[in-house]
């Protein structure tokens, strides 16, 4: 188990026993200031970011070799990308790129993850919500690996970019995207996504899957008829909480 701690700058990490038991810390010391989100490798690899205690143009993120033990040992140093208060880190399902949002000034940056753990800076703007808004957050890549997925904590809003083979992020195109408002808890958010669409010549239909992570709300499928008119969508989940039937102006949302 591994916990930053931003305010001591510094990153621990607890070995579990076979009854669940947990021992430790051992600690090192952050490579940056204000150690964050991070996201682990299938072969070890701690990807941390780093929020420079929130300085301008000062965001970072390193990398660490994790032990059988649980031992961190460095790799990467803090790898600047020239944004804002940086925050969460989402790795593509090859382990090849990681994405940090910079709540900062609203953009993703992607970072390269060489063979021998080290990070290298792929784009410091790899996608963005408006550059220079504040808001990015929490982030996530779907199961499937072909989207990823960000909060944007001050608008409401969740995001999506579809993920390139080569880490760069498309974002939905205005004639191709789709939008829609769901309850969420007490909150009412917005949920902008790519989509993929498949045609039904039979019934002159489109089918948008945009596979949102589990820890989001996901919307299974959603039916147009026309010119992209929306008929209903099915299996909005929220996780948390009750049964509820939402309509909005332009689609019904069922959540289970």
């Amino acid at each position: 188990m591994i916990a930053t701690e931003r305010g001591t700058n510094s990153i621990s990490s607890y070995t579990i026993d076979e009854h669940g038991y947990v021992q430790g810390p051992t600690t090192i010391k952050s490579s940056g200031q204000t150690p964050y989100g991070f996201g682990l490798t299938k072969d070890g690899s701690l990807i941390v970011s780093e929020a420079s205690g929130g300085a301008m143009g000062a965001a970072a993120a390193s990398s660490y070799a994790v032990s059988g033990t649980g031992e961190l040992a460095m790799v990467s140093g803090s790898v600047g990308n020239t944004r804002s208060e940086v925050c969460w880190v989402a790795l593509t399902n090859d382990d090849r790129f990681a994405y940090v949002t910079n709540f900062g000034d609203g953009t993703v940056s992607c970072y390269e993850i060489a063979a021998d753990r080290s990070l290298r800076l792929h784009e410091p703007v790899a996608g963005s919500n408006r550059q220079g808004e504040k808001g990015l957050r929490d982030e996530a890549i779907s199961a499937d690996g072909r989207y990823l997925y960000a909060i944007h904590a001050d608008a409401q809003k969740l995001c999506g970019w579809a993920v390139g083979q080569d880490g760069q992020l498309t974002p939905p195109a205005s004639s191709k995207g789709a939008r829609h408002r769901c309850r969420t808890g007490r909150q009412l958010i917005e949920i902008e996504f790519p989509t993929r669409i498949k045609s039904d010549s039979s019934r002159s239909r489109r089918q948008f899957a945009p596979h949102l992570p589990d820890q989001f709300m996901a919307v299974d499928s959603i039916s147009c008829r026309g010119a992209g008119q929306i008929e209903h969508a099915l299996g909005c989940r929220d996780t948390g909480a009750a049964k509820d039937v939402l309509q909005t102006e332009s689609c019904l949302l069922k959540r289970r």
